[in-house]
């Protein structure tokens, strides 16, 4: 049973303990602990292996309602929840749980945790492409949206020659630029390239190095 010795006497944050009380009474492990906007947690875990600190009374609902993996991360650019401490245990713990289906009394209360306004982003919202699904100019739109913000917005996230790929990191100590080359090489590697003066001589069947 967790404990609720730092809960206060509010009436939006007993109902999130006692949603989180519910939801996860089939967990056998319950090495985390949860935060709350207020500043006061539940949990009983002496040495949790991560935190989940929910920012505000929509953060439980973004994540338990109708989990999935575009809503948890737009709750997450949102600002609504964040993770400390060790973040594969907080996906272990995300899949079991999503893997529930809740009971409509807690979908309920969930859907009431509404009643609170959401804190939303300043800037630019939620892309909202107009016309048939699909459809060349709606994809259009949409390609527009999420890559047309310069090249200022993609460095603060990619290496020095801005490869919007996974890189391959060969050891932890790997910095996003080398792991990046270290992708590069790996490729050419698989495809077998060679320099040019050794294997772009193409003869009139066609056939290289």
């Amino acid at each position: 049973m967790a404990s609720y010795a730092t809960l206060p006497a509010n009436d939006t944050v007993g109902i999130a303990a006692g949603l989180l009380e519910h939801i996860t009474a089939k967990l056998s492990c319950k090495n985390f602990l949860v935060r709350f906007w207020d500043g006061s947690s539940w949990g009983a875990a002496a040495r949790p292996s991560f935190t989940l600190i929910l920012k505000n009374p929509w953060s439980l609902r973004q994540l338990f309602l109708s989990p999935s993996e575009l809503s948890v991360g737009e709750s997450f650019i949102y600002d609504d929840f964040d993770v400390e401490g060790d973040l594969e245990a907080a996906f272990e713990f995300a899949d079991r749980l999503f893997a529930e289906e809740l009971p409509l009394a807690a979908k309920l209360r969930l859907r009431a945790m509404a009643v609170i306004p959401r804190r939303f982003m300043k800037g630019r919202g939620a892309a909202e492409p107009k016309g048939r699904p699909h459809s060349a100019e709606r994809d259009r739109a949409a390609i527009q949206y999420h890559y047309d913000v310069s090249n200022d917005f993609f460095k603060l996230f990619l290496d020095q020659r801005m490869i919007y790929s996974c890189a391959y990191f060969r050891s932890p100590d790997d910095d996003l630029d080398t792991a990046q080359q270290q992708k590069l090489d790996y490729l050419c590697r698989k495809l077998r390239l060679k320099p040019a003066s050794d294997c772009w001589n193409w003869d009139a069947a066609g056939e290289g190095c």
